[in-house]
């Protein structure tokens, strides 16, 4: 097993673009290895990373929808910076200045030809957490209902009947049909993060509930032998990607009911700790993946990314 301190070195690694999609759940990572390894030097990188961000006037376009929420928000318990809470707010009501499709769901990319009517399934650990932890933070109920409607409003568009969940949606075209791993990881630790903030009272607290434990259930039986999951979960001929697990483990403990047994869990702790190398660094993790056909999922290159790097040291983290 690779030690904490240098898979932490290994996320901190990568030269963030303030922001796109994957990269808030590194600064989350570094946030909690920071507490866990009294590493200041840890917590002060995801600091000025984010002052920088503030700087440059964070939650004034919607392409700062990917920002990390949770990190300021952690940044401001920490610290006390009001700039941190401030920064968080104005990232809030920039969502809330965002079209909805009909089902109630932020088209987050309403102003790019292209994606205008479209959502995906990555925002569900991006926007519902957001409200969740300003809610948590200034005890304002309102926001504890907007982190449950929103999510709700992203899963009635996504998730079928059976529990699994398409990587994307459009106003016109609905579901894209192919059931992404890193997607339904995505969704479940931002589901997760909901139920464990909002109250259980909160307006739609059981149907979130209901829908993460038939996710999970959903999922259960595609698990692989050495705890990992498909690319496209129901496609065995796609090849085996380590993101989905470790972001399961982190949703099942996170989350305020258990919902597995312990074996799923260890075994994608096993199975991703056996694609982590010595450097710290998760292999076999593939790259930013949009929303396609099925050759779009299969065909995707490896690297080292923040999505698997964050990911493997919360994991670790919240062992």
């Amino acid at each position: 097993m690779t030690d904490l301190a240098t898979i932490a070195a290994a996320t901190a690694d990568w030269p963030f673009r303030q922001w796109s999609f994957g990269e808030a759940i590194a600064l989350d990572a570094l946030l909690e290895a920071a507490r866990r390894l009294d590493a200041p030097q840890w917590e002060q990188h995801v600091a000025a990373l984010c002052l920088s961000s503030i700087g440059n006037g964070l939650g004034s376009s919607p392409e700062h929808h990917p920002a990390p929420g949770r990190a300021l928000l952690a940044l401001y318990r920490r610290r006390g910076d009001p700039r941190y809470l401030a920064a968080a707010e104005a990232l809030a009501e920039m969502h809330l200045r965002m079209p909805r499709n009909p089902e109630g769901a932020l088209l987050v990319r309403a102003h790019q030809a292209g994606w205008k009517h479209q959502i995906w399934i990555d925002s569900v650990d991006l926007i519902g957490p957001l409200f969740a932890h300003l809610g948590a933070v200034t005890g304002d109920p309102d926001r504890h209902r907007t982190a449950v409607a929103l999510t709700l409003a992203h899963l009635r568009c996504l998730q079928g009947e059976g529990g699994l969940a398409s990587h994307g949606y459009d106003t016109h075209a609905g579901r894209n049909g192919h059931l992404w791993s890193r997607g339904m990881g995505w969704a479940l630790m931002g589901m997760a993060d909901v139920l464990a903030l909002a109250p259980r009272s909160t307006e739609g607290w059981a149907e979130l509930r209901d829908r993460f434990t038939s996710m999970v259930a959903a999922l259960l039986p595609l698990q692989r032998e050495d705890g990992l999951w498909h690319m496209v979960v129901d496609r065995p001929e796609s090849h085996a990607e380590p993101t989905l697990a470790a972001m399961f483990v982190i949703a099942l403990r996170h989350a305020p009911d258990p919902v597995a047994d312990a074996a799923p869990l260890a075994a994608a702790v096993r199975g991703v700790r056996g694609l982590t190398d010595a450097r710290g660094v998760l292999g076999r993790v593939s790259e930013a993946t949009p929303v396609g056909q099925y050759s779009t999922y299969a065909t995707r290159p490896f690297g080292r990314f923040p999505w698997g790097q964050g990911p493997l040291l919360m994991m670790e983290c919240t062992e």
